[in-house]
């Protein structure tokens, strides 16, 4: 087993709250690194649930600490600010790594020294009532293309990335105002920092969507990426860049929101989908055979309340 040189050596903070389920697979992926990394920390960020005692049975090889909830952004901040290597690494509890995530990282590091950041490529598990399935792997932009893409997404979350500690300080750390999309909002401000950002171009994250993720709060994180979009872009566009760049990406946005409201049965996708066409017209055209189809919906739904009012009159509002 390998170490990390001084000037490479990692701080894994671990941010924990109700994540039973999958704690131990992220503290475990960890812990069967190829190359261990410095110090390990788990932040149970006030759980109510056995996160904490699960955390503690891997104690002295982790460090564990236990806060009032905060909130994943305050709880990564402050395992940064107790935490001393020079490289930060935020692994979500239900997230984890390949072995070789350190190992493959670090070398990518040793090559481009003057980096800040390091992002690698993904794979992600789906859960399903069906079932888990994992994905192909997910290719990231370039470092020359990212800055480009951080203005229309958020391209990889926390767990494919390590930052330097200095540029991860000047910039304030992460912004517990835009939890949900708080790492969004922390790339674009390193980005217009202006560090260098390296990548690793091999699927060595395992990232997990299922149910209780942030983001499957549809309303809640179109709200905050508006914040965090008239935050970072708004004060240096031009008038006409605010009305072309600024609300393409916001009408994505809502098209996105449309269509996961939809999925998990919010009222209200077929007015959010219009917004997004109304707002900018001429991007994805993917977006009107949905619109159409949630339109024949409702009218399919008012229809059959008309024949059956008791039975049906619930469901209009899902639309």
């Amino acid at each position: 087993m390998g170490t990390l040189c001084d000037s490479c050596s990692v701080a894994v903070i671990i941010p924990a709250y109700n994540g039973e389920l999958y704690l131990r697979e992220s503290i475990e992926s960890v812990l069967s690194q190829t190359l261990p990394p410095a110090e390990i920390v788990v932040i149970d960020d006030g759980s109510t649930d056995a996160s904490l005692r699960i955390a503690q049975a891997y104690e002295p090889r982790i460090r564990v600490i236990s806060r009032p909830n905060g909130g994943v952004s305050a709880a990564r901040n402050f395992g940064a600010s107790i935490t001393t290597a020079p490289w930060l690494a935020f692994l979500d509890h239900d997230d984890c790594w390949e072995p070789d995530f350190l190992a493959h990282a670090t070398e990518v590091l040793l090559d481009t020294p003057d980096a800040a950041f390091l992002y690698t490529d993904r794979r992600v598990l789906y859960h399903h009532a069906a079932g888990i399935t994992l994905s192909e792997p997910q290719s990231m932009p370039s470092p020359r293309q990212l800055p480009r893409h951080l203005l229309d997404r958020c391209p990889f979350t926390p767990c494919s990335a390590l930052v330097h500690r200095q540029a991860f300080l000047a910039v304030g750390g992460f912004d517990s105002r835009h939890n949900g999309v708080e790492d969004w909002d922390l790339w674009l401000r390193l980005s217009a920092h202006g560090i260098r950002f390296a990548h690793c171009p091999q699927p060595l994250v395992r990232y997990r969507v299922h149910q209780a993720n942030a983001s499957r709060n549809a309303l809640k994180m179109l709200t905050t990426s508006f914040s965090v979009l008239d935050q970072n872009l708004r004060p240096q566009m031009t008038l006409t860049h605010r009305i072309t760049t600024l609300n393409r990406v916001k009408s994505r946005l809502q098209g996105e929101a449309a269509i996961l409201m939809r999925e998990n049965r919010t009222s209200g996708c077929f007015a959010m989908m219009m917004r997004s066409i109304l707002r900018h017209p001429f991007h994805e055209a993917r977006r009107y055979p949905i619109a159409l189809h949630m339109l024949l919906s409702i009218l399919l739904i008012r229809s059959a309340a008309l024949r059956h009012p008791l039975r049906h009159s619930h469901h209009a509002s899902r639309i």
